[in-house]
């Protein structure tokens, strides 16, 4: 349903991002970098309000399909 929207493709990138900062954030803090860690904190504050736009879109997009009800 929702896979066809390319407000759904355009989240791939930003959830793999995800997944990313948070794997740099546990191997800082494996290695005993803490201000890395907190570093790659804010980046991913800055990359969840991202994914939180997106999903926002994509909410909208399936309304306007009428695959959610709002």
């Amino acid at each position: 349903m929702f896979a066809a929207l390319p407000q759904f493709k355009d989240m791939k990138n930003p959830h793999a991002q995800i997944h990313q900062i948070a794997s740099q954030i546990q191997a800082a803090l494996a290695t005993g970098q803490q201000d890395e860690a907190i570093r790659q904190g804010e980046v991913l504050s800055l990359a969840r309000d991202n994914i939180l736009q997106k999903l926002g879109a994509l909410r909208e997009a399936a309304v306007k399909q009428g695959a959610v009800v709002s």
